[in-house]
């Protein structure tokens, strides 16, 4: 593999946290882990170890003794994030690996056209060729605060009708972003000479490249609310103990890859009750083979932190996932049983005080920084206060982007059904609003919907899906309410409206 350290920025060659990695396969799949440089060995866990740690010129000089063209670069950052001064300005180093970006075609190295414009909106920071050729992993310093691995997984590009074989170009096409609690290969091959430093990108910046990453994923189709559940009982329900145990039974507990899996998807699913069965199956109790380099300590300590990321990952590895490694039918599994209500939802099981304890929860995501958090909210006043003017000023924010009260807002589509209003009405208010010129195509109109029993929710799911809007508003609530029936009260027919939240959980940031 290729290694320049002397182009390495000097921001990168003055820190201490810099780690070996090595190649291995996994049933014939080249995959990558951390190298112990004390004991010349791939390791059972990730490289949090201090001990491990080591300056640029040390760690140069260990893969130097070491001799092998398996074993690489790479540099850690800790759960704190790596601090680091840029330009003058505070933040932390981010990298963003751009997996399958790059391609040799006609002779000529070519980089992505969505490669080049997160280079540019990066500020041209310093750049480098990934140890496989087809990548390039970008460095630069945010005032963001770090955050748990973040993955935008892309459609298949260009290169996949030319390098069919090459799982970058194809199914694992993706941009995967690096700020703290990780380890990732450094090479110091610079993709050109015109970007030899290390930048500053602000958070509002930063943000704008998750958002040009989120409006570029492939749009999933929602399931139906019921197919929902049921996938939700398969992956997220409890299985008994006698099927659980059935289950990892049959997994094998040797390959480091499948044994995070194991440890991700019992913390997801069983909290901390999970551990005393990861460690079990770890030891090789279940499927009588025991593990030979077996240390608890390093065992609980790994389902600990397969713990702390669950609540920052909004989906993961689940029952479904661990039957797939076990090789059984997730649907002929034992579960644990659940309560049904009248209107077809499920009450999933509680969670103790100590389970809660060892959860660790994501920063709040805004769509207006302190007022508008994602979520579903109901804005009520009297009549004739301004919501409405409030609501459609929100939504003009978010479309416009900027500051609204003096409030950072995350610039993306909204939504407004402005179900008391006609067009005419509407053009006097934005009018109003934004005296500047308010024609965009960001923000979405309708005066007119149906309601929730008679295929509203059902519209609004589709319209959510083709525009994936940061803000949808429904002016007023009254007007895509079933109507009411005899003898119920407004809560009750609240109560009992068809629930609609499911389906905009996305909106908001």
């Amino acid at each position: 593999m290729n290694l320049y350290p002397n182009q390495l920025p000097t921001e990168l060659k003055t820190l201490g946290t810099f780690v070996l990695w090595e190649h291995y396969l996994d049933e014939s799949e080249p995959k990558k882990r951390p190298f112990d440089w004390r004991t010349k060995t791939g390791r059972g866990k990730g490289n949090d170890d201090s001990n491990l740690h080591l300056s640029l010129n040390d760690i140069l000089a260990k893969l130097k003794a070491i001799n092998s063209n398996e074993v690489g670069l790479a540099l850690y950052q800790p759960e704190g994030g790596t601090p680091m001064q840029c330009e003058g300005k505070d933040g932390y180093l981010y990298m963003l690996d751009l997996d399958g970006f790059v391609a040799e075609i006609d002779g000529k190295t070519k980089l992505l056209e969505l490669g080049s414009e997160i280079v540019e909106l990066c500020n041209d920071s310093y750049f480098e060729v990934t140890p496989s050729g087809t990548g390039v992993k970008i460095f630069i310093v945010s005032d963001m605060l770090p955050c748990k691995k973040q993955v935008y997984k892309l459609p298949p590009n260009e290169f996949a009708e030319k390098y069919s074989e090459v799982k970058k170009y194809n199914e694992s096409h993706a941009v995967e972003i690096f700020s703290k609690g990780f380890w990732n290969c450094v090479t110091g091959d610079r993709w050109t000479s015109e970007y030899p430093i290390i930048k500053f990108v602000s958070q509002e910046q930063l943000q704008k490249i998750f958002n040009l990453l989120q409006s570029k994923a492939p749009v999933k189709k929602q399931p139906e609310l019921l197919q929902h559940l049921v996938d939700s009982l398969q992956s997220n329900n409890k299985l008994t103990t006698k099927s659980l145990i059935n289950v990892l039974s049959r997994i094998d507990n040797q390959l480091e890859e499948t044994w995070s899996d194991v440890a991700n998807s019992l913390a997801r699913v069983y909290s901390g009750s999970g551990e005393d069965y990861f460690v079990k199956y770890s030891k090789g109790e279940y499927n009588q083979r025991p593990y030979a380099k077996f240390n608890e300590l390093d065992v609980r300590n790994r389902f600990r932190r397969a713990l702390k990321e669950v609540d920052s990952r909004p989906s993961g590895y689940g029952n479904k996932h661990l039957c797939e490694l076990a090789g059984v039918d997730v649907t002929q599994q034992e579960f644990e049983p659940l309560s049904v209500l009248a209107n077809n939802e499920l009450l999933f099981n509680g969670i103790t005080a100590e389970e809660l304890s060892l959860k660790s929860f994501p920063p709040m995501k805004w769509a207006i920084q302190d007022i508008l958090p994602e979520g579903s909210y109901l804005l009520t006043a009297r009549p004739k206060v301004g919501k409405s003017w409030l609501a459609l000023q929100m939504c003009l924010a978010v479309a416009f982007g900027g500051t609204i009260f003096n409030k950072n807002v995350v610039k993306g589509k909204a939504v407004y059904l402005a179900l008391e209003d006609n067009p005419r009405r509407l053009q006097s208010r934005l009018r109003q609003l934004r005296p500047q010129g308010y024609a965009t195509p960001d923000l979405i109109l309708h005066t007119d919907w149906l309601k929730f029993d008679k295929g509203g929710v059902q519209k609004l799911t589709e319209l959510i899906e083709k525009e994936q809007p940061k803000l949808v508003v429904i002016d007023t609530l009254a007007k895509v309410r079933p109507e009411s029936r005899r003898n119920n009260g407004v809560y009750i027919e609240d109560y009992q409206a068809p629930d609609f939240c499911h389906l905009v959980r996305k909106v908001g940031v």
